[in-house]
């Protein structure tokens, strides 16, 4: 889906695009809390195919799909395995961010965005909306670490979302920097038609043993959930910070 949103940010300055994906037809300005712009990004606009193509590598392929220029969900599955991931490029600090449409508001699933992760272990720093977005009820908004050494998450922090609308726009952006404490930041906004607000801010330092130091991998995945909802990914970007 082609949306024209632009954003300015107080202290922001120009959105560059320097270094916009390969294989993303439709350069739409995606606002980004840097100076300097998205280092990568991806509006999925090519045409309907299996798998998320350019050069996204999926963990368990067959989960995703591309259809009508959004990234569709095509079979159930877990967080565990879902993983869709650029190749690693040693970058530490960065900040990513995906848009999703919400389909269904009666089927949970998991909206789900990661940072420094290993796909083998499911390692990360993740965030996502808890059984995903509700017509009638409050959601949790999670950001937790998934590290080498443990089989599950530890949470770092959580808070509620509002309520959500079938065909509404949606937007999850993760942000990483440092070692020994990691800073963490997270956001859950939402899209008003003309500009994006930044409705829920969630933040952690992490200086556990356990604290993921390392590049890793960025991208999304999703958490079980119904065949083909009840969302549709769109506009994926990192910035480098």
């Amino acid at each position: 889906m082609r949306w024209l949103v632009i954003l300015a940010f107080a202290g922001c300055g120009r959105l560059g695009f320097d270094d916009i994906a390969a294989g993303a037809s439709d350069a739409t300005p995606i606002a980004v809390d840097s100076a300097s712009g998205p280092s990568f990004l991806d509006t999925f606009d090519r045409p309907d195919q299996a798998g998320v193509g350019n050069n996204w590598v999926e963990h368990d392929p067959g989960v995703f799909s591309i259809a009508n220029h959004e990234v569709h969900r095509v079979v159930q599955g877990d967080w565990t395995t879902n993983m869709v991931s650029q190749p690693p490029d040693g970058t530490l600090d960065l900040e990513i961010a995906m848009e999703f449409v919400v389909t269904d508001t009666a089927t949970p699933d998991w909206p789900q965005i990661f940072v420094r992760g290993i796909p083998a272990n499911f390692d990360g720093y993740y965030l996502w909306v808890d059984t995903g977005p509700s017509a009638t009820d409050l959601r949790p908004l999670d950001l937790a670490r998934k590290p080498d050494d443990q089989s599950w998450w530890t949470p770092l922090a959580t808070t509620m979302v509002p309520t959500a609308t079938v065909g509404s726009r949606y937007r999850l952006r993760l942000r990483a920097t440092g070692a020994h404490p990691v800073h963490l930041q997270a956001w859950y906004e939402i899209f008003d038609g003309s500009a994006w607000s930044s409705s829920i801010t969630l933040t952690a330092d992490d200086n556990d043993p356990d604290a993921l130091v390392d590049p890793g991998v960025w991208g999304f995945d999703g958490h079980t959930g119904s065949t083909g909802g009840p969302y549709v990914y769109d506009n994926f970007s990192m910035t480098k910070l």
